[in-house]
């Protein structure tokens, strides 16, 4: 039996969306996926314009149901990092105190739900809405009640009580109930929320999050958006911290435009033609003609200066990353791995 799933990703200069179809056993399947273009909805990393957001979802999803025939009627979406904090908790539940039960007391689905129901029991602030409980670790303890086992999924077995170490993932109601806002007018329901920062270890290399000596890694993924970069640091393969600058690609290329004195349009051909970090890089000094505004005549730079002018900016955007992470205490220096 399978059934298809969709997620919207409510992006900084457009919307994406994903469909996928999950069959029992087997890895999830893309069906259909398409992108609009969505510019000015959000700024500074909030919504602005949910109306115009509502448009943009409309279209897409339209463009889906004429190119596979698929009608969306719900869908869970993307939640950015700044929208997103996560408090540790542990919490455990008996389940049976007599030990001669204990074989006709395993351990349920229904158990585990209601263990991470209490852990999910946290005091939230006005402007919190609860999104998820992950378990980072389970326990389970048999005769002598002590919690000196740890297992993957303590579902089907037999012991007296079992705990969970896990991460209560809460996100910025407002922002949610914007979202929630757009997704009605657009004509679908919000299955639920994602966050950047907990799906990314599904897709990382277990090496990376996990040494295989045991030892502890940090790895610090970055995500360079249209107009905001969100960033993760995982420590021990889960989530440490999350964060989001309101910076990304579109002021590369805003820079660009500005120094060269060019249109938007050519400023943004020029990034994607000659995309390098650094003009050490540069192989093939050669002169690029563009065409400064209210000029009437071509002009002529070398790459190594177009690549400069995007140098300084991508090291404007490490910098501030480095910057919210060292208000939270944390060298970026010490940071074992990097993922952009």
């Amino acid at each position: 039996m399978s059934k298809g799933i969709a997620v919207v990703d409510i992006g900084s200069t457009g919307i994406r969306v994903l469909v996928a179809k999950v069959s029992e056993g087997r890895g999830p399947q893309i069906i259909a996926k398409a992108d609009v273009v969505c510019k000015g909805a959000v700024k500074n990393l909030e919504i602005e314009n949910t109306e115009e957001i509502s448009q943009s979802l409309k279209r897409i999803l339209s463009r889906i149901k004429d190119q596979t025939g698929l009608v969306i009627k719900s869908a869970y979406f993307n939640i950015s990092g700044d929208k997103v904090s996560f408090m540790p908790n542990t919490d455990s539940i008996v389940i049976s105190s007599n030990e001669d039960e204990l074989a006709e007391n395993s351990v349920t689905n229904k158990t585990i739900g209601m263990l991470l129901d209490r852990i999910a029991s946290v005091e939230l602030y006005e402007d919190e809405m609860l999104i998820d409980v992950l378990p980072r670790q389970y326990y389970v303890a048999y005769g002598d009640g002590r919690f000196d086992t740890k297992v993957n999924d303590p579902a089907g077995l037999n012991c007296s009580k079992i705990k969970a170490d896990a991460d209560v993932i809460v996100g910025k109601s407002s922002y949610m109930e914007n979202v929630k806002t757009c997704a009605a007018n657009a004509g679908i329901e919000v299955d639920g929320f994602i966050t950047f920062s907990f799906a990314m270890p599904k897709v990382l290399p277990e090496s990376l999050l996990n040494s295989p000596d045991g030892s502890e890694q940090s790895v610090l993924v970055i995500d360079i958006g249209g107009n905001a970069t969100e960033y993760v640091l995982y420590y021990k393969g889960m989530p440490y911290t999350v964060g989001a600058i309101p910076v990304g690609g579109a002021n590369i290329t805003n820079d660009v435009a500005v120094v060269l004195n060019i249109s938007p349009s050519e400023a943004e051909q020029l990034k994607q033609d000659y995309s390098l970090a650094d003009d050490e890089l540069v192989t093939n000094d050669i002169d690029v003609e563009i065409y400064p505004l209210d000029v009437g005549v071509k002009d002529v730079v070398k790459v190594s200066y177009i690549v400069q002018i995007m140098q300084a900016r991508i090291i404007n955007i490490f910098d501030g990353v480095a910057d919210e992470l060292a208000d939270e205490g944390i060298d970026s220096s010490l940071i074992d791995s990097i993922v952009l």
